[in-house]
């Protein structure tokens, strides 16, 4: 079906009208009173015409994945192994799928929970082996998805060359179970056992040889291939009894981080951490994602905001929290290259059965997404990305689709009731009194849909919450009753079109962008790559401030907050949702904020401090008792104190900081105790340096890098 551009959908629409609608949409939007204007579009049979879209279907097609499949096949001849795998993957995700039945697994999703709205599956719900077993027993008629099996038997022979020989058996097993040829089951058998070889499993490779022998006189296999197949089996079982199990696993899809100089450029791609999310010592009793360190304060002018409750060091972990919703960028080389589900970067994906550029990193991520958040958004993504319309509109649909709207008409009215009457302290809280990232009842009172700032704004955005809202209507995913379709009336469609106002206005304030790090191997630079927004209920009550005191790093979706200074008791916990001080001049952050009606008053904004190649390269301490500069003699002129031992500490700390951090480009090998030691040198830097500082400035940076590497990052090679 032909793509509709969303201005178009717009222009179309206006252009239908005659003058006096015109007039009386003006007049509407001049007063900036959405429920208004919006009941006022519903009763209009141009709007109901022009601003329904059409459902864009995401076809997938066995020519297409044939093609792509030989083209696969030429670079895997040519011993192009990343050229091959990235065509083998576009072919799996473009053959066709079995259907998935959602009621199999629908026990596992259930949102129903009597005390909050839109709550995660928890990411243990499913094993990977329990997944796997569910989508091997779907049904497949002989030959139906052939396609998708030779995708995946040919992805396994890269796999295989690569050593990523976990991920070469899951494909076998998957090319099996989805109707691969007969006559060719025995290649794949020898490639399974040879990868129970590699990964030390004798007995299991042996036992595979033993059935897999018995089996090959009902392959349909002429008697040369046959004979050929015997031998290389019995030789593989010799090679068998001269091994012992062993009682860890060596391969190298478990290396914790191997020599990246010893690898070449097609296996570097696999060569990235799903690392543990650093963990809070102590956490807060009230909102469970932030440490017990900070204590969350509302006043009138300022709303609410994070307060260290102790004094915080370097280094700490402040907040820990998985993104509510989440969505990628709409780059197409960005949403095949990374899970829907958990954002993990994944490079031998699991497809989704309906739409071809969704992928999955597993069996389980693919059921948890299918059966929850994914197969509510699935028919909508086609259209929504054909729009080429901002991301955040994407993220504002994943809020509204990931709860019912059977909830929503009921919950709405309750937390409406709250926003009104509350104590603004205890918005957010469930009846528990616990502030649940997973709950919606957080993400509504977040986002509370300040005013458009211009008129322009307004229009256009309630265009598109109309449009939305008819496009919702469209999917016939949304609008359910009892498991039934239905057509919304006025008060349903205006319900959901405020919500997704109010959604997308407040996300342009208080989303996140999560971030990747790029490593080039051969000069070890690293660029930060933003590939996806994600709303994080706990994390978005840290205020915006372009001088801040800690840094959002990633794990998959789950953001992490550490402190780059000392944080002394009773000071603010900021971070910065767009650009740092040291980056971009007052007046440019000033313009950017503006659009997000957020006024910064860091001690860089209030004090205008000039952007980093500006600042002097000088270091000036300053007094331990009235904060004056020292400027020479180790001796304040204010209060005649002297601090011969500071000097001496500057400089060894200068020592080290020059030796062993501010050449280096990438921070990977960096040992637990120039961590340390990084740690006592920004402490040391907040309590005596004079700001602003580029020394300052460089430890901070430094940090955010190292904190950085630990979460979210993949390599590349020059070659």
């Amino acid at each position: 079906m032909e793509e509709e551009e969303l201005v178009n959908i717009l222009s179309g629409f206006l252009s239908a009208l005659n003058f006096s609608k015109l007039l009386e949409i003006n007049r509407l939007c001049s007063q900036g009173k959405l429920e208004d204007f919006l009941s006022y579009l519903w009763k209009l049979e141009e709007a109901h015409e022009f601003l329904a879209p059409k459902i864009i279907q995401a076809d997938k097609s066995d020519i297409d994945s044939e093609t792509l499949r030989s083209r696969g096949n030429r670079f895997f001849l040519r011993n192009d192994l990343t050229r091959a795998l990235e065509y083998y993957n576009l072919s799996i995700m473009t053959a066709p799928c079995p259907a998935f039945n959602e009621s199999n697994f629908s026990e596992k999703c259930d949102t129903e929970n009597g005390a909050s709205l839109g709550h995660r599956v928890d990411e243990n719900s499913f094993s990977c082996a329990e997944a796997q077993s569910l989508y091997s027993s779907l049904q497949c008629s002989d030959g139906e998805f052939e396609s998708l099996a030779l995708g995946y038997a040919n992805r396994s022979a890269v796999l295989f060359e690569l050593q990523q020989y976990e991920k070469c058996i899951c494909d076998i097993e998957l090319a099996l179970s989805y109707g691969y040829p007969m006559k060719l089951h025995g290649k794949l058998q020898e490639r399974k056992i040879k990868c129970f070889i590699a990964l030390n499993r004798a007995s299991a490779a042996r036992e595979m040889i033993v059935v897999t022998l018995k089996g090959l006189d009902n392959l349909p296999l002429d008697e040369s291939k046959l004979k050929q197949t015997k031998e290389n089996l019995s030789l593989l079982y010799h090679e068998c009894l001269s091994k012992m199990d062993s009682k860890t696993n060596t391969s190298p899809d478990n290396i914790d981080f191997p020599r990246l100089d010893t690898l070449k450029t097609s296996q570097l791609h696999f060569v990235y951490r799903t690392s543990k999310v650093p963990k809070i010592v102590e956490t807060h009793p009230t909102f469970p994602a932030l440490s017990k360190a900070i204590r969350v304060t509302y006043s009138r002018s300022e709303g609410r905001r994070l307060v260290a409750k102790r004094d915080i060091h370097p280094g700490e972990v402040l907040l820990v929290e998985e993104s509510f919703a989440s969505v990628l960028r709409p780059a197409s080389s960005i949403i095949s290259t990374y899970c829907t589900t958990c954002l993990m970067h994944c490079l031998a994906p699991h497809p989704c059965p309906n739409f071809t550029v969704v992928i999955f990193c597993s069996a389980s991520c693919r059921l948890q997404g299918i059966s929850c958040h994914h197969g509510q958004e699935c028919k909508l993504l086609p259209t929504l990305l054909s729009w080429k319309y901002p991301n955040l509109m994407v993220l504002a649909s994943k809020i509204l689709t990931k709860v019912s709207y059977a909830q929503l008409k009921q919950w709405v009215p309750l937390l409406r009731e709250e926003a009104r009457n509350q104590n603004p302290r205890k918005r957010g809280l469930n009846g528990e009194g616990i502030y649940d990232s997973s709950d919606y009842r957080t993400v509504y009172h977040l986002l509370h849909g300040e005013k458009c700032k211009q008129e322009d704004d307004f229009f256009e955005m309630s265009l598109v919450v109309f449009v939305f809202t008819k496009l919702l209507e469209a999917s016939k995913q949304f609008f359910i009753d009892d498991g039934v379709p239905f057509i919304p009336n006025e008060e349903d469609f205006i319900l959901t079109a405020l919500l997704f106002f109010r959604h997308y206005w407040g996300l342009r304030r208080y989303s996140h962008d999560i971030t990747n790090v790029k490593v080039n191997v051969a000069t070890q630079e690293c660029e930060f790559l933003k590939f996806s927004s994600g709303i994080y209920p706990t994390g978005g009550l840290s205020r915006h401030s372009c001088h801040p005191v800690s840094v959002s790093t990633f794990f998959g979706n789950t953001m992490v907050l550490r402190a780059v200074t000392f944080i002394k008791v009773g000071e603010e916990v900021t971070h910065c949702y767009g650009s740092h001080f040291a980056d971009n001049s007052k007046e440019l952050r000033e313009y950017i904020l503006s659009r997000f009606n957020i006024i910064c008053k860091c001690m860089a904004c209030k004090n205008n401090w000039p952007i980093y190649k500006d600042i002097s390269k000088n270091i000036t301490l300053k007094c331990l008792n009235c904060s004056a500069p020292i400027h020479s003699k180790s001796r304040c002129h204010k209060c005649k104190q002297a601090f011969p031992h500071v000097i001496r500490q500057l400089l060894n700390f200068l020592v080290i900081f020059e030796n062993t951090f501010i050449n280096r480009k990438c921070f990977l090998d960096i040992t637990d105790e120039q961590r340390k030691v990084l740690y006592e040198i920004a402490e040391f830097a907040y309590k005596h340096l004079l700001l602003p500082c580029q020394f300052y400035v460089d430890i901070q940076r430094i940090l955010h890098s190292i904190f950085s590497m630990d979460g979210n990052h993949f390599f590349v090679s020059d070659e």
